[in-house]
């Protein structure tokens, strides 16, 4: 439901279930890998996930099921698998994110997973 609303509002990047499935992600970072604002870095054998800045990219802040997770380098398959993703949000740091994923001091955007089935 808060998914739907928020993807409704016009604001921030969306991929659904139907999109998910169709894509067919072997890891988390092929979700975002073609998102706008989202770059990832391939580094010792890890997906890094980054988001673009007015002047640089640097690690988003990451929210699962509503709850901020923790990631210091951007390695999302660390914290969960991409076949327990049921959608994804991303607010860049240039547009409104919504109230429920702002973090106080945070400089960078938001990216939010939502588990579960996706049929």
């Amino acid at each position: 439901v808060g998914f739907e609303r928020r993807r409704a509002s016009g604001l921030g990047r969306y991929r659904g279930p139907e999109q998910l499935a169709a894509m067919r992600p072997f890891r988390v970072a092929d979700i975002l890998r073609t998102m706008a604002g989202i770059r990832i870095i391939y580094e010792r054998g890890r997906d890094l996930v980054r988001m673009r800045t007015m002047l640089d990219y640097c690690t988003p802040e990451v929210f699962v099921d509503g709850m901020r997770m923790f990631t210091d380098d951007g390695d999302l398959d660390r914290l969960l698998y991409v076949e327990d993703v049921r959608a994804v949000e991303v607010y860049s740091p240039l547009i409104p994110t919504p109230p429920e994923f702002l973090v106080v001091g945070a400089r960078c955007g938001v990216i939010v997973f939502l588990t579960g089935s996706r049929k």
